[in-house]
């Protein structure tokens, strides 16, 4: 599998960012580029089934996914002192979940 997670460190505010479904982090750079310009630190992690090939996306479920928004939203909290969400399109769900 090719990880292709994002992330850049800045202040102690992280930001997750969750790439649309059947996507990568790659989508989500050019934003994730402008707010860490802004001097956040951005995360934008690799959904598990994505990024590799159409029978690993198939065999992945939403439950597959949530646990990736999980640990990385758990990946933040447990680093820096403030959390913000953006998402694109129906990913978006795992962020209101938490």
């Amino acid at each position: 599998m090719s990880d292709k997670s994002y992330f850049r460190k800045g202040s102690k505010t992280g930001v997750l960012l969750i790439h649309g479904c059947g996507g990568t982090p790659v989508e989500m750079q050019y934003v994730a580029h402008g707010i860490h310009k802004q001097g956040y630190t951005v995360y934008c992690p690799q959904l598990a089934g994505h990024g590799t090939t159409l029978d690993d996306l198939y065999k992945s479920t939403w439950q597959d996914w949530y646990s990736s928004v999980l640990r990385a939203y758990y990946f933040l909290r447990s680093h820096y002192e403030n959390s913000l969400f953006l998402s694109h399109n129906l990913c978006a769900h795992y962020m209101y979940c938490l």
